[in-house]
């Protein structure tokens, strides 16, 4: 799987995600150092960095006028694990 998101923020909360729901193994090493939370993997089959090959063009948010970002500018490859069992979304959801 490779994910490519706009700031740090949304990536480490995508690789949160993906651990939360049993498809990744383990934060890759960058965002465990981030969330203080490193264990030594054997292994670690996730990575986590800058994207290189995202544009350099600076864009301005559409809802905070004050911010800005490049498009793709992280990115997040692995190999997913397939979950101990099946979730299941309760009626309504």
């Amino acid at each position: 799987l490779l994910l490519t998101t706009n700031t740090e923020m949304e990536g480490i909360s995508d690789c949160n995600f993906l651990l939360d729901e049993k498809l990744i193994p383990c934060l890759p090493p960058m965002v465990a150092e981030i969330m203080d939370s490193y264990e030594e993997e054997e292994g670690n089959d996730v990575f986590f960095s800058e994207n290189p090959y995202a544009g350099s063009r600076v864009r301005q948010s559409g809802t905070m006028a004050n911010d800005v970002f490049c498009k793709n500018r992280w990115m997040l490859a692995c190999l997913l694990s397939k979950p101990e069992k099946k979730r299941r979304v309760p009626n309504g959801e």
